[in-house]
């Protein structure tokens, strides 16, 4: 059996401060999924506080700053929209793409500025996690790996988008990018020719890179009538560039571009360049939200759950009314039995829907619209040519009308405009994944409400009345520990595997890269504070990182199986955690596709069961009162159980020492001979091990 050992951030953090710093190094040149994008801030500004003679700087808000402390150098950092591009140079044919980025740097303590003896940077370039997936691995003509990063110039004014600034380890504003810093990351942003600039060397993003191929091959592929192709292609004969995806939202201009790629031991499909080997580092786990603008309606007069049909299991489930309202072809308003019997008022709804390259698009996609039993459907239904190779998608995706009337769909590109369509068009419905930046324009707001999926609770039971987005009660959407939970359980839900929709965070980084402050001491930063500064997601594991310094990591994985050539294998077994006992599979040898695998777990962890049973009045010697199964849950043959409280017929019974099986176990009184006895227990589950279960899709 494997093991995976992860470093506590206490031992890192204190190898990293003996080092000695490197001018002008770029440690970090990240592509990243917006949900992560504050997450990799905070780590980064950890980090560069943890080199030797780093302080914060001498600003007079700030008194205990690094001259006080006899530091030499001080950390310093910005933010700014749209205030980079990435930059694949290996055809003209391949747009950049712009995204919003945080820089943190080290730099002389003397120098309010941040722009004297620069030496450490670390930076982030908010895109699609497809599109940071594929940045990361496209190897440019001249054999480099990697996009090109080039700062916009102008470079816009710091926007300080990591909000409170005191949420920063280092408590201060963002300083404006001094010409020091971006001159060594470089300007160029057009990809006529690989300059000089600094390459993507770590992609942030919420799916693997098997699937993120996957996508992109499906985006390029002719449309096809089962939508396993889109037509989103740039050159008819050539399956290597796409055309832009465009919004749909008025006065919008974003898009996203499919462009072909391989992954790790293959060769380029457009300069022939083999991709070097890759690692995958696993961060954690969120799930993907349904948010409703509900225009102030009253409690009761707004939809609150949403029914997807889904088993969930690998079996075919059904009807699939949650894929039959984003797909068109039922009616789009509250009267859609995918709102689950809701009798309030009769309202058209309007659709968002995401970018199918988007990885929140992908979750929803093959989790609870594309799925076992219903293979050929889509939420790109209607939108995607099909048939004759001359048929393109209807692009951009705006006012399209559903078949049974009322409310339309439109396309949003990346989750800000996709937060944003909700929050401005009344009646609007869409997903995304939750982070408390991401809903921070809705914090607390009647006007706006999450909806439950399956009866569900994706929060945990965070929310306000009505189901209104939580933020803090300090009062900012962004300053939100595990702690809000009861028992610092974030997320619980998706916690012990009931919550169908999420995705696991990962970062992929070349295996070469050992840079001692770069992308996987970032990764092990990032993981050990977000339980206690902003929870964003459900750690994959993290030794100190927990509530009180303790463990804490996830009890649920899902499936892998065979994609993009690729054959599926779970990964290795983490230790059992500290903060509720579970453990999981993950990283270290980790392949294959796993986005809309069965969520198997939870492991390790309290698990509520009940059914019916059939007891004995008969003691058996050793063993005790049988209890038999006849219907609802099975038992678990799991030794945890003994010396556990069962409840059968209202009444509370130990069950014995004796190792129960799925459908016996024995408790040490005497429950009386009955059948139909209902039962109800609380019991802890197996810890994972092994390979796990594969090639289960939900």
């Amino acid at each position: 059996m494997k093991r995976l050992t992860l470093i506590p951030a206490a031992l890192l953090l204190a190898a990293i401060g003996a080092l000695p710093t490197i001018a002008q190094t770029v440690h970090v040149a990240g592509g990243g999924a917006s949900s992560q994008f504050l997450t990799a801030a905070l780590g980064a500004d950890t980090l560069a506080l943890s080199l030797a003679n780093v302080g914060v700087p001498t600003y007079s808000s700030n008194p205990a700053n690094c001259n006080t402390n006899s530091d030499t150098l001080a950390v310093y950092h910005y933010s700014g929209k749209n205030a980079a591009y990435l930059v694949d140079s290996r055809s003209t044919n391949i747009p950049p793409t712009a995204g919003n980025t945080w820089v943190v740097w080290t730099a002389d303590c003397s120098d309010a500025t941040g722009s004297t003896g620069v030496q450490d940077i670390w930076l982030n370039v908010s895109v699609d996690g497809t599109t940071a997936i594929r940045s990361l691995l496209a190897q440019q003509p001249n054999g480099t790996a990697g996009a090109q990063i080039g700062i916009t110039t102008p470079v816009p004014a710091a926007a300080n988008l990591i909000s409170p600034s005191a949420l920063w380890p280092d408590n201060a504003v963002d300083v404006a990018l001094p010409s020091n810093v971006y001159n060594v990351i470089g300007t160029g942003i057009t990809n006529s020719s690989v300059g000089s600039d600094v390459h993507v060397n770590v992609a942030l993003s919420e799916e693997r890179a098997e699937d993120a191929l996957f996508i992109t091959t499906r985006s390029l592929t002719n449309g096809t009538a089962t939508l396993s192709g889109l037509g989103y292609r740039l050159i008819q004969g050539n399956a290597n560039y796409g055309s832009s995806i465009l919004s749909g939202q008025p006065s919008s201009t974003n898009s996203a571009t499919p462009e072909n790629f391989a992954l790790s031991g293959g060769s380029d499909p457009i300069t022939g360049v083999t991709v070097p080997a890759t690692t995958t580092i696993p961060l954690g786990a969120a799930p993907v939200v349904f948010a409703y603008n509900n225009a102030g309606a009253g409690a009761g007069d707004y939809p609150t759950n949403l029914i997807s049909g889904v088993k969930g299991t690998g079996a075919s489930g059904g009807p699939y009314l949650l894929a039959n309202l984003f797909d068109g072809t039922t009616t789009c308003n509250t009267t859609n039995p995918a709102f689950d019997g809701f009798a309030g008022p009769t309202v058209n709804v309007n659709l968002v829907l995401r970018e199918p390259l988007a990885s929140a698009a992908a979750v929803v996609e093959y989790s609870l619209f594309r799925t076992t039993g219903n293979t050929s459907d889509s939420q790109e239904k209607g939108i995607s040519g099909s048939g004759a190779l001359s048929e393109h998608p209807v692009n951009p995706v705006s006012g399209l009308t559903c078949v049974g009337g009322g409310g339309s769909r439109s396309r949003a590109i990346g989750s800000s405009e996709e937060v944003t369509a909700i929050d401005t068009q009344a009646n609007a419905l869409g997903y995304f994944f939750f982070s408390f930046p991401n809903a921070a324009k809705f914090k607390g707001l009647a006007t706006f409400n999450y909806l439950t999926l399956d009866g569900v609770d994706p929060l945990g039971g965070i929310g306000g009345a009505g189901q209104t987005f939580p933020y803090c009660t300090s009062g900012s959407e962004t300053n939100c520990p595990a702690s809000l939970w009861p028992g610092n359980l974030s997320y619980p839900t998706l916690r012990n595997g009931t919550y169908g929709a999420w995705a696991l965070y990962r970062w992929i980084v070349y295996s070469s890269n050992t840079d001692p402050v770069g992308p996987a001491a970032l990764a092990a930063a990032t993981q050990n504070a977000v339980d206690t500064t902003v929870a964003d997601y459900v750690p994959f594991y993290t030794a100190t990182g927990g509530i009180g310094g303790v463990s804490d990591g996830l009890s649920v994985y899902h499936s892998h199986f065979k994609q993009s050539n690729v054959t599926g294998v779970n990964g290795a077994v983490t230790a059992a955690n500290a903060t509720n006992g579970g453990n999981t599979l993950g990283g270290g040898d980790e392949a294959g596709g796993d986005v809309g695998g069965v969520i198997e777990g939870p492991f390790g962890i309290g698990e509520a069961f009940s059914g019916t049973v059939t007891t004995s009045a008969t003691h058996t010697n050793n063993k005790g009162y049988k209890v038999t199964w006849t219907a609802g849950q099975k038992f678990v043959a799991n030794a945890k159980w003994e010396g556990q409280t069962i409840t059968i017929d209202g009444n509370p019974y130990t069950i014995a020492n004796v190792l129960p099986t799925t459908t016996t176990l024995y408790v040490t009184s005497s429950p009386g001979a009955a059948t139909g006895q209902s039962y109800s227990a609380t019991l802890p589950t197996a810890l994972a091990s092994g390979a796990g279960v594969l090639n289960k899709k939900r």
